[in-house]
């Protein structure tokens, strides 16, 4: 970064200017967008969308920051606040940046008045950050992950810089505060440095931001208590701000004090979105709205521009790399032949935990995310090949920790996953693991990711991006020592209702199937994948050509060892301790009716409104095959029923099956008396078929075992049932 001198302090004054007048005139006017001539209630757009209020620090800074690192091609300017869309659209815009994706976007009088016409227009540019806007590589529409995503951006990477700007109203939010901690994580020399802007202008929407109203020494305080260098940026002077760039000080974070709305007609929160309401129906905010555009000199504008001297920031585009193929990767480790399938019990978690282990060895850029749940969840084996990213003291005793490492852990989902998201943007891979019960605290994260790759689907010139995939266990089934609050598929129930078929909601029954999964997931892309385990051992149930086949023949498959040729009832189930149920539930029914005929099929995977993956759903066809078109069908899920049976409803008519799943019934208790507590036991499912036979004294029998088990378990803390 190299010092600017007093003329390029004057480019940059003009070009928030002209950024400034860009931004006003993207939200009001549809014409006259120079003012050559008095301003008209017809040059007013019908509808007023966007937002003013934080446009001009955004111009401010970005500004700055261009012309302090325009040598640099690997800085990158990151914006957190959510409304400030047109002052980045404008900038991106004058540094010729839109015009390389869009020919429309051109530098010139044509271009102005293309980006101005088309802000906040049907089929133009949308109000807020998205796909559609070069450089951007998260949806923006919920506050709070700008900070972490950069950091995420940054890892592994040292030559890069990345300057965050914060909304003061977004550090409220548990995501970007909870944000700041990752200094204490990644200070290494191993990534990239990020800068933290905090942009102080007073107000969110209309309510004031608690950190403008702190003192300055509160807000200095809780700077340096997060491992930083308070340094303030007062107004908007250039000079000021590369005065304040060009400090020799350790870990800095800006804060730039500026006032919401400078510049316009309104300050402070009426400067939100629109500062002038009506100008196309009220005489005099039309002639304040005029006043306003000219103190721009927008007459000057096209000068400005075409000299070039206010374009500070051309680093070539970004070429992003799609990560180590999956041919490439080591073969798997699972024997080729189990003659004892069902007798040999293994744990599906630790296998995954070798499997990330691998990927961490074989793939410099691999990280794995995980909110202290690690050495909880099996997936240890990952710490005898790398560290724990850690970049404060450590003491004796600690598992091995250096602010290099790539297993990354810290008690907040939110924080992880935004990482993880600004990773996955450099297209590196990476993954997540957390408890079942509480993955669903980054849903609404998530559905935002969901709109980015749906859009970024139809934009050409995105590569794609690597797929975010989510490793789900210690699940609802088995948290015999933490109870009903730990105990929430709801996330699976989530992830299948979104129509936009971008999610796979992966259940391998047991540790062969739990390779092809993890195996499935790091060769995806621009998709979501929900792989749901269970940490205990689990037996054995595929081999290894029906658990790959599960990927590519629509996600089910008939269990030949314990299945009929021409069967009575059909059994499903999707999961693994579920599986195990109904494979019993068939054993007991084969002893108790032993002239019926059972076929048990496996489901793999879900997607919306299908079994199967998103690229290889179940066809109507193949279901009535494995199925078959008549036999009443007995099926126990790993989640809530519900989502299972608006699923199979596409295959079948309803009142062929009976759905059994998590029924929000839970306690800390014993295996059996859980799967009992959510009617989703094998008892629970042979009781449909004495039903359906109408064989009372079978319902009897399977009712008294299970109210057995039930007063066994009380009595001894364990069960009957095994």
């Amino acid at each position: 970064m190299k010092t600017v001198g007093a003329g390029k302090i004057e480019e940059i004054r003009r070009r928030i200017e002209m950024c400034d007048f860009l931004c006003v005139a993207q939200l009001y006017l549809k014409d006259n967008f120079l003012l050559e001539r008095d301003l008209k209630s017809e040059d007013i757009k019908p509808r007023l969308l966007g937002h003013w209020g934080t446009c001009h620090g955004i111009n401010v800074a970005y500004a700055n920051l261009a012309a302090a690192y325009a040598d640099d091609p690997h800085f990158t300017f990151v914006l957190g606040p959510g409304h400030g869309f047109p002052a980045l659209n404008a900038n991106l815009w004058l540094d010729e940046k839109l015009a390389e994706v869009d020919k429309k976007a051109s530098v010139d009088r044509a271009g102005l008045e293309y980006l101005c016409r088309e802000f906040s227009w049907p089929d133009g540019f949308p109000s807020h950050a998205s796909p559609f806007t070069p450089g951007v590589i998260t949806e923006g529409g919920e506050l709070g992950y700008a900070l972490a995503n950069a950091y995420g951006v940054a890892m592994g990477h040292p030559e890069k810089t990345l300057a965050v700007m914060i909304g003061d109203g977004e550090l409220e939010t548990a995501t970007a505060i909870g944000s700041l901690n990752l200094h204490n994580i990644f200070d290494g020399g191993k990534h990239g440095k990020v800068l933290p802007i905090l942009h102080l202008n007073g107000y969110k929407i209309s309510a004031p931001s608690i950190y403008a109203r702190k003192s300055e020494r509160e807000l200095n305080e809780m700077i340096r208590g997060f491992g930083y260098t308070p340094v303030w940026i007062r107004g908007d002077d250039p000079e000021t701000f590369q005065g304040a760039l060009h400090l020799k000080v350790a870990s800095p974070f800006y804060i730039l004090k500026t006032e919401k709305g400078e510049g316009g007609p309104n300050r402070g929160h009426m400067a939100h979105q629109i500062p002038l309401k009506n100008p196309s129906g009220d005489e005099k905010e039309l002639r304040e709205l005029e006043e306003w555009l000219k103190s721009y000199r927008p007459e000057e504008l096209l000068d400005n521009i075409r000299d070039g001297s206010c374009r500070f920031c051309r680093p070539p585009r970004r070429q992003v790399s799609a990560g180590v193929p999956l041919q490439n990767r080591h073969p798997s480790e699972i024997v080729d032949e189990d003659d004892n399938l069902g007798t040999e019990f293994h744990s599906p978690a630790k296998r995954i935990g070798k499997l990330l282990k691998r990927e961490l060895k074989n793939d410099p850029h691999f990280y794995f995310f995980s909110p202290d749940e690690t050495t909880s969840n099996k997936f240890d084996a990952v710490f005898d090949i790398e560290k724990r990213a850690w970049g404060m003291p450590t003491k004796s005793g600690d598992l091995p920790e250096s602010p290099d490492g790539r297993i990354v852990e810290m008690l907040s989902e939110n924080v992880l996953f935004s990482t993880m998201t600004g990773h996955l943007s450099n297209g590196e891979q990476a993954m997540m693991g957390s408890y079942e019960a509480f993955f669903p605290i980054i849903t609404a994260q998530l559905l935002q990711q969901i709109k980015f790759i749906k859009q970024s689907k139809t934009v050409a010139w995105r590569d794609p991006m690597p797929a975010v995939n989510l490793l789900s266990t210690s699940t609802c089934w088995r948290q015999d020592h933490n109870g009903f609050t730990h105990q929430s598929p709801a996330l699976i129930s989530q992830l299948l209702s979104i129509p936009s078929n971008l999610t796979n909601c992966i259940f391998p029954v047991d540790d062969i199937a739990a390779e092809e999964a993890f195996n499935f997931m790091i060769s995806s892309h621009n998709v979501v994948n929900l792989t749901t385990f269970n940490k205990i051992d689990e037996p054995r149930f595929l081999d290894p050509h029906q658990a790959r086949s599960l990927f590519s023949n629509g996600g089910a498959s008939i269990y030949q060892f314990i299945s009929d040729e021409d069967p009575d009832f059909v059994f499903a189930a999707a999961g693994d301790i579920v599986t195990r149920e109904a494979l019993e539930a068939i054993k007991i029914l084969r002893e108790d009716l032993p002239g019926l005929g059972f076929r048990f099929v496996g489901i793999n995977a879900l997607s919306y409104r299908a079994i199967g993956t998103t690229e290889n759903k179940l066809t109507t066809e193949k279901f009535d095959e494995l199925f078959t078109k008549h036999c009443p069908i007995i099926v126990d899920f790993h989640g809530y029923p519900e989502i299972m049976e608006t699923i199979l409803e596409n295959y079948a008519d309803r009142r062929r099956m009976r759905v059994h799943g998590f029924n929000e019934e839970g306690s800390t208790t014993t295996p059996f008396e859980m799967l009992r507590r959510n009617a989703a036991s094998r008892y629970d499912l042979a009781i449909d078929v004495a039903k359906t036979l109408e064989r009372d004294d079978l319902v009897q029998k399977y009712q008294k075992i299970m109210n057995d088990n039930h007063e066994y378990a009380v009595q001894n803390g364990v069960d009957l049932i095994k």
